[in-house]
C-alpha cells in the first residue's frame, strides 16, 4: 500500500540534475475444507482455488446458505504462478455449514502448500459490500493482505542472502557538505515485487519511461541497522536498472539514475540474484551566496541473495519487511508496531475511516460522508496465514463540506 512522502536526502532538500457497536462476526481468510472452523465467529466454506499466472482463478462458487449473521467469509486458498492466483470458495451460511463452492481453475503455475500454514487467497476485487460492516471489513482486509498475506501467499518474493552499500556526494567548494551513508557488508533481506510504475517513484526530472505500466521492484534491507537499497526494472526497458540512494526504515528512497546490465534480470521472479554495481549520478545543491551547482554521487552496492519458500517466511521477517516497501512508499503499519499481542495472535484494535459519498462541488453543500468505526485486525502468530477481522462496532456517520 502507498504512503507517499516528499522527498529529502539524508535531511537535504534536493534535485536530480540528470542521469455504533454491530456484531461480533469475523471475517476470516482461512483454508479449511467443508465449513472446517477457522478464523472466529463461524466457519470457513471450502474448496482450493487453483493457481493463477499473474491473476485471479476463475469466477467465486457459492456455498449453499445465505451470508447470515454471526457467519464468516470463507475463502479457499489461491496457488503460486508468475503471482499467486486465487480461486473463490463458497459463502457459508450463518453457521458455516453451508455446502462449499468450487475455486475457478487459472492458468499456469502450480498450487503453493504449506504443510504448517494456511495459505491466504487473494482478498476478493470485485465484492460490492451492501452494508457499511461489509464495506469497512473489505478495506482492513486489504490492509492485512499487504502486510502480511502477500508475503505467505507468494505473491511478493522474499530473500535472504547477504549485502552491502556505501552511497557519496561530492559536494562542489563552498556548499555545505552532504554526509554519505553506508550498509556494512552482512545478513540481508530482501523483497521482490511487481508492480504499476509510477511517477511518484521518481525524483524530477528523471522520470520514467512513458511506455511503461509495471515496474520490477527490489528492495533490499541490512538487517543489522534497518537501512536499504532500492533497484527497479521497468518492463519497457526490462535491461535497464533503476537505482537510488540509501535509505532508512522511516526515509524515502527514490530513483535518481539507471544503469545498463548491472543488476540481472527481475523479471523472471528469479530464485537466486546476486550482483556488485556501481552506479554513478548526480543532485543539484543549492546555497544562498552561490546558488544551483551540480554534485556528483556514487553508489556502489553488492549483494547474493536466496529465494525462501512462503511457507518459511517467519513474523520477525515480515515486520522487517513492512517499512520501506518501495521507492518513495511504506507499509500501512510500520513493522506492524500497532498490534498487540494477545494469546497466540497479534491484534491490530484500530479505528478506521472511509468516505462513503464526497460532497458535492458547491461551497453550500455539506452532503459529503464518511463512515467511521472500530474494528479488529489479527494475525494467528502460529499460522501467519490464519487472519482477519472481526468486532466491528462504533460506527458513526459524519457529513463533511467541501
Amino acid at each position: 500500500m502507498r504512503s507517499s512522502r516528499a522527498f529529502s536526502l539524508f535531511g537535504w532538500s534536493a534535485l536530480i540534475a540528470s542521469g455504533c457497536s454491530g456484531g461480533s462476526n469475523a471475517v476470516g481468510v482461512g483454508a479449511g475444507g467443508g465449513g472446517a472452523p477457522k478464523g472466529s465467529g463461524g466457519a470457513v466454506g471450502g474448496g482450493t482455488g487453483g493457481a493463477g499466472a499473474g491473476g485471479l482463478g476463475g469466477a467465486a462458487g457459492t456455498g449453499g446458505g445465505g451470508h447470515g449473521a454471526g457467519g464468516v467469509v470463507g475463502m479457499a486458498s489461491g496457488g503460486v504462478g508468475g503471482a499467486a492466483g486465487a480461486g473463490g470458495g463458497g459463502l457459508g451460511g450463518g453457521s458455516g455449514s453451508g455446502a462449499a463452492g468450487a475455486g475457478g481453475a487459472g492458468t499456469g503455475g502450480t498450487t503453493l502448500l504449506c504443510p504448517s500454514r494456511t495459505v491466504p487467497p487473494r482478498p476478493p476485487t470485485n465484492s460490492d459490500p451492501s452494508t457499511n460492516q461489509a464495506r469497512a471489513e473489505a478495506i482492513q482486509l486489504f490492509v492485512l493482505d499487504a502486510l502480511v498475506g502477500q508475503y505467505v501467499r507468494g505473491d511478493v518474493l522474499v530473500y535472504r542472502g547477504t549485502t552491502r552499500a556505501n552511497f557519496t556526494v561530492q559536494t562542489p567548494a563552498g556548499y555545505d557538505p552532504i554526509p554519505g551513508r553506508s550498509i556494512a557488508r552482512g545478513s540481508a533481506l530482501a523483497r521482490l515485487d511487481y508492480r504499476r510504475t509510477s511517477s511518484s517513484d521518481y525524483l524530477p526530472p528523471f522520470a520514467p519511461d512513458g511506455a511503461s505500466t509495471t515496474t520490477a521492484v527490489l528492495l533490499i534491507h541490512g538487517v543489522s541497522d534497518g537501512s536499504y537499497t532500492v533497484w527497479g526494472q521497468l518492463d519497457s526497458q526490462p535491461t535497464q536498472t533503476l537505482a537510488a540512494s540509501i535509505g532508512t526504515r522511516d526515509s524515502d528512497n527514490v530513483f535518481l539514475t539507471s544503469c545498463a546490465g548491472c543488476v540481472p534480470s527481475l523479471w523472471s521472479r528469479p530464485t537466486s540474484i546476486s550482483f556488485d554495481a556501481a552506479v554513478a549520478s548526480k543532485i543539484s545543491v543549492y546555497s544562498g551566496n552561490l546558488g544551483y551547482a551540480d554534485a556528483p554521487t556514487l553508489l556502489s552496492a553488492a549483494a547474493d541473495l536466496q529465494v525462501i519458500s512462503p511457507c518459511d517466511v517467519t513474523l520477525d521477517e515480515i515486520k522487517a519487511l513492512d517499512g520501506a516497501t518501495g521507492p518513495n512508499e511504506f507499509a500501512e503499519d510500520i513493522a506492524l508496531q500497532s498490534f498487540v499481542s494477545e494469546g497466540n495472535e497479534i491484534v491490530w484494535h484500530r479505528k478506521g475511516a472511509t468516505t462513503l459519498r464526497s460532497p458535492s462541488p458547491m461551497f453550500t453543500d455539506c452532503d459529503g460522508l464518511d463512515l467511521l468505526y472500530t474494528i479488529d485486525l489479527y494475525v494467528n502468530v502460529n499460522d501467519l496465514g490464519d487472519y482477519g477481522v472481526r468486532n466491528y462496532g462504533n460506527e458513526m456517520l459524519l457529513t463533511r463540506c467541501p
